[in-house]
């Protein structure tokens, strides 16, 4: 039998300190080889999930199984190719020629092509140690490390963030390519919804420790749509449950879930612009600030 490579089911992480709720039971499934984004505004509990995953935060509710065996029992290699790469994350005070070496001592099958093609992006020294450069340099230098390993599951907590547009771009190539080319299950946390342009994959928008939409980006189109309605209508499209994107000539651009036009009362027509998945994240945010 084939199992997912995660099944989380009836979530629940509070923080005893502070006593705030991160995860409030939540179920989700990710399948082997996949690709996935996971989107939230700051504080929704995608971070505490990924920690979770990775077996890094202790939880209060429900269950993870990783490949059909539970994660809340420790178990030898259960972690085998699982890596996670966070801001949080401390590089040991080695020279990245050295950090290269232990990872490659480890991982018999580093990929030397693949750790220098992400190091030329940003021509980081060999000879540097990650407390003597940029966060976003931090980043690029665990992003090359853990993808020349070839990992059969990579989760990236928000560290493409402080990366540059252009080094985010590249990162997000490489990472795309991983689960291509070696099935790299790939699970990122973003709340930078442009990240997933021109990416396909799952997309779990999470608030307030749930999941609000656990879909795919290329059937997203089949659930959402884009109206084109008069500036002056606005207010009324919104107050109808869509959400504004953006002013075009006298008009403005909503967008919400299909079948919703049919509650309003004004003139409206539709955009064929293919819907993209940040704009239903904006949809997704908008719920919360109503």
């Amino acid at each position: 039998m084939s199992h997912p490579e995660f099944r989380v089911r009836d979530l629940t992480v509070i923080y005893d300190r502070s006593s705030t709720t991160a995860v409030a039971g939540l179920s989700l499934e990710i399948a082997k080889n996949s690709m996935n984004f996971i989107l939230g505004r700051n504080g929704c509990g995608k971070s505490t999930l990924l920690r979770c995953l990775a077996g890094h935060q202790y939880w209060q509710g429900g269950e993870i199984l990783r490949n059909g065996e539970s994660r809340a029992q420790d178990r030898t290699l259960f972690n085998d190719g699982l890596h996670l790469i966070s801001e949080d994350t401390i590089l040991p005070d080695y020279k990245v020629s050295a950090l290269k070496e232990v990872y490659a001592g480890i991982w018999g099958h580093f990929d030397d092509e693949v750790f220098t093609r992400i190091m030329s992006l940003g021509a980081i020294p060999l000879d540097r140690r990650p407390a003597q450069v940029s966060r976003g340099q931090r980043i690029q230098i665990q992003c090359a490390l853990s993808l020349a390993t070839r990992p059969k599951v990579l989760l990236i907590d928000e560290a493409t963030a402080v990366l540059d547009p252009f080094m985010r771009n590249r990162i997000i190539q490489e990472i795309a390519l991983a689960n291509q080319k070696w099935g790299t299950t790939v699970i990122l946390a973003t709340n930078i919804a442009t990240e997933l342009r021109g990416v396909a994959g799952g997309v779990t928008i999470m608030e307030a420790g749930q999941v609000k939409l656990a879909s795919h980006s290329n059937k997203i189109g089949e659930q959402f749509q884009k109206l084109i309605v008069k500036s002056s209508d606005l207010d009324q499209a919104i107050a109808a449950g869509f959400s504004f994107l953006e002013a075009s000539e006298g008009h403005a651009i909503v967008v919400g879930p299909k079948g919703l036009e049919a509650t309003l009362k004004i003139e409206s027509k539709t955009d064929r612009r293919a819907i993209e998945v940040d704009e239903v994240f904006i949809y997704f945010s908008d719920r919360r600030a109503a």
